[in-house]
């Protein structure tokens, strides 16, 4: 029964929407998805559309140009909205091009949340165009395209010819939650001009393009023939064309499909316009071949193609916005800085211009991107984090006395966690293990328009958000700013409540720890390796290392334990790579750029280690700087230091020491090629010899994700096939051992032991004569036995009271290091008594 009800309530919603001449059709079950051919099937009668439909089947329309009715051809403007605290500045978006949007007829999005779509009537056909979207997006993969996609947290779209919607009473495939009327079509107002009818010009102006089908043409077939005909554009004209489209046009499916739709018509269809279209594709991380055919296809005998007219259009207008588009924005106020330019401090409004051509602020950037590629890392891609609902009910939970709301921590965590004005804002960083800031702050509405009592907002300029990745600081003023909030009165947004400092701070730290969050694991839980191998050789192609075995497995165990102290802190990995080169060649921006801006630069007391473990946290690569500079007591603290996978120490304000598992690993920079002054330690350093002149940034960003996308696979496969126990983060492979052994050893500083041993060899295999006279005819004759004063007094010529402990020491050591002799204990001496002696071997 309920199906046979909800096929009279489709086939109902769809005879009035017939009877206006909209042109309705039916989707699969259960999705948003048409079926084949939907675009270029003849609009439904009611007597088709009631044979066509089966149970269970969801309901369409389509925009544009199918649907022209008597009040003209029907529109929509669809306001996706993923974070419903940003729902304002979708909409600002759209009063500022349609004042009376707010009276439109409208769908509520099955979806749930504040997604619209808004129905309007205007003269003229157009296709689709993004108006306006976030600045703010997440990555979330999509198992149909086996690939990250972007979701903005909002978009604004004007929907028309070539594109579909979902229409009431529709079951949204994911909520299960049926689409239905906010404000339904009154065709008897539009009869008497009364509606959302909008005038073709005003639409123009939001940069929309028609495709005005004029009907006088249509019987005119030569004026008919000449529109179909393909533009007299020699292939250097084309590729001219192609070149100067807007660069996001690859990337919007709606622009790349008009790129080939005009392309298709061109050529007619050949070859050469499908290779022109899919060089272009190739562009975008996006392309798919079999897609490309398939659409290409689907060009075929379409009634309406797009031109290369539509092309020339856009390319132009581009060109001119590169050439000139900044004349006005650089004309401002002298004073304005770099943030002005980069959109900083805008709050909730939209970040991007609503036009989907090149902003002149698009086009200073990328004439501003080699100066500040090596200052300002990309960030790490923003992905989807679980947020606290919304509970309507909330304010019933209240502990409450005769004068109103209890002072407790319990009534402090409700508002803390539930007031829109804060609900959401607040998280921790479970890397940098600080509570931070990761949303805008909400905002109450006013009780009425010019009220003398404005309700308290969190909106003074400390609340801007500019890192939602790792969050911004959270910090004495904000505490201060949500206080006062919430000991405001009533009349104004508040809750009458005195606050105490305890109450306030645990409340704020329950509330962030629900919102926990590692960005560095949502990074790389992220990327998805593409299968081509650039591991191996980083240290090889980006700073010019020798291409054999060392240089590989350093480079891959390198980036490969980064992943592995992020997924499992405190893993065993007690190696440092020490980039090497002349100043200047950008060692450290390598490096910081490698870590994603996870960086940080340790320099200090290596044996205070509760400042140098504070300085650590929140870094995936901490950089040893300089390490010529240390002397040996130094290194040797150093190498004790980076070798520990546990830290011990008392947070700052915390009850309690804890033990804190290392999440990050160590690389060194040098100017010297000489720098390691221990002869027995040096295997914990991989030295790495930059030879490039200067790095390459731009390339190294460009394969950053990559990098970092091969090493995660790689530790997931190296814990596939050990799932338990300390992985081999250490050179396996005999070359390379092989390799940093002669490396290691050519970067040591000789020790004065190892100076001595060298003079000391040198005299021992001088021949003396006998008593030790030069005698030119004897036979030479070597020492064999010999103790610390021969060699002080007979080398060093030193007088043999003048010998004192440290020297005596020393050479001894000398002694003992010196290739083919040996200490043979105490025995008598001819010249000294009875001495600790060394022996030449026989």
């Amino acid at each position: 029964m309920n199906g046979e009800r909800n096929e009279d309530r489709m086939l109902s919603a769809a005879k009035p929407l017939i009877a206006a001449g909209l042109a309705i059709h039916w989707l699969r079950p259960k999705t948003k998805a048409p079926y084949k051919g939907w675009a270029a099937a003849p609009v439904h009668t009611w007597q088709t559309a009631k044979e066509a439909y089966r149970r269970g089947q969801n309901i369409g329309i389509r925009t544009g140009e199918p649907s022209k009715t008597r009040w003209g051809y029907l529109h929509l403007i669809d306001m996706d909205i993923r974070d419903a605290d940003q729902a304002d500045a979708a909409w600002q978006v759209i009063l500022d091009l349609w004042p009376d949007a707010r009276q439109a007829p409208y769908v509520i999005s099955g979806s749930g949340g504040e997604s619209r779509h808004l129905y309007f009537f205007t003269d003229k056909p157009f296709y689709k165009l993004t108006l306006g979207k976030s600045f703010g997006f997440t990555q979330v993969w999509s198992e149909e395209k086996h690939r990250n996609v972007k979701k903005y947290d909002w978009e604004v779209v004007l929907y028309g010819t070539n594109v579909q919607a979902v229409l009431p009473p529709s079951i949204h495939p994911d909520t299960g939650l049926e689409y239905r009327w906010g404000r339904e079509i009154d065709f008897e107002a539009l009869d008497l001009g009364m509606g959302p009818l909008l005038d073709s010009d005003d639409v123009a102006a939001w940069g929309a393009l028609d495709n005005d089908l004029n009907e006088d043409d249509d019987d005119d077939d030569l004026n008919g023939l000449i529109k179909q005909r393909p533009m007299d554009l020699s292939d250097d004209e084309i590729d001219s064309i192609m070149e100067d489209l807007p660069s996001d046009w690859v990337d919007d499916r709606d622009q790349w499909y008009q790129v080939g739709m005009a392309l298709h018509h061109q050529y007619e269809g050949g070859a050469l316009g499908f290779e022109r279209w899919s060089e272009w594709s190739k562009g975008s991380e996006k392309y798919d071949p079999r897609d490309q055919a398939r659409v290409w296809k689907s060009f075929k005998g379409a009634k309406r193609p797009l031109r290369m007219a539509l092309l020339i259009k856009a390319s132009k207008e581009n060109r001119i916005d590169r050439q000139f588009g900044d004349v006005d924005l650089l004309d401002g106020d002298e004073d304005d800085d770099l943030a002005d330019l980069l959109c900083a401090d805008v709050g909730n409004k939209a970040l991007v211009p609503y036009q989907e051509k090149a902003s002149p602020t698009d086009i200073l950037l990328d004439d501003l991107e080699d100066l500040l590629i090596a200052s300002v890392p990309p960030p790490p891609i923003k992905v989807e984090r679980a947020r606290i609902a919304p509970d309507p009910d909330w304010k019933t939970y209240f502990q409450l006395t005769d004068d109103g709301l209890k002072a407790s921590l319990h009534n402090v965590e409700l508002i803390v966690r539930y007031d829109k004005r804060i609900r959401n804002v607040i998280g921790f960083n479970e890397f940098s293990q600080q509570i931070v800031r990761i949303e805008l702050a909400g905002r109450l509405k006013e009780a009425r328009v010019g009220a003398k009592k404005p309700r308290r907002q969190l909106d003074d300029g400390f609340w801007t958000l500019r890192d939602e990745v790792k969050g911004d600081r959270w910090g004495d003023e904000h505490l201060a700013a949500l206080r006062a909030m919430i000991e405001a009165p009533d009349s104004q947004g508040g809750y009458s409540l005195k606050v105490s400092d305890r109450d306030l701070k645990a409340a704020v730290l329950m509330v962030s720890r629900k919102r926990s969050f590692h960005p560095v694991k949502e990074y790389f839980d992220s990327l998805r390796w593409d299968g081509k191998p650039r591991l191996d050789r980083m240290f090889i192609d980006h700073l010019g290392a020798e291409d054999n075995a060392y240089h590989r497995q350093i480079a891959r165990m390198t980036l490969v334990s980064a992943v592995t102290r992020i997924f499992e802190p405190g893993h065993k990995f007690d190696f440092v790579p020490i980039l090497e080169g002349a100043q200047g060649k950008g060692k450290s921006t390598f490096i910081r750029i490698l870590a994603r801006d996870w960086y940080t630069e340790l320099e200090g007391d290596f044996s205070d280690r509760k400042t140098m473990v504070e300085k650590m946290e929140g870094s995936m690569i901490c950089e040893l700087p300089e390490l010529q500079g240390f002397s040996k007591h130094e290194v040797t603290t150093i190498k004790g230091f980076v070798s520990a996978a546990t830290d011990r120490m008392r947070r700052p304000f915390a009850s309690y020491a804890e033990d804190v598992p290392r999440q990050c690993i160590f690389m060194g920079t040098t100017n010297e090629g000489e720098y390691l002054r221990d002869p027995t330690g040096g295997r914990r350093f991989w030295p790495v010899f930059c030879t490039v002149e200067e790095i390459d940034f731009k390339r190294l960003q460009r394969d950053l994700d990559q990098l970092w996308a091969e090493a995660v696979y790689l530790y997931r496969n190296m814990r596939k096939t050990q799932p338990v126990g300390t992985l081999p983060l250490y050179l396996t492979e005999a070359d390379a051992r092989v390799e940093a052994l002669a490396i290691q050893e050519s970067r040591r500083q000789d020790t004065p032991e190892e100076m001595l041993a060298g003079q000391i060899e040198g005299w021992l295999n001088t021949p003396i004569a006998a008593d030790f006279d030069d005698a030119d005819d004897a036979e030479p004759r070597y020492r064999d036995v010999v103790c610390v004063l021969d060699v002080w007094v007979d080398m060093a010529g030193r007088d043999m009271a003048s010998l004192d402990p440290r020297n005596s020491q020393l050479y001894a050591r000398a002694l003992r290091s010196v290739p083919g002799w040996r200490a043979a204990g105490r025995d008598a001496t001819a010249r000294f008594g009875r001495q600790r002696v060394f022996r030449r071997d026989v």
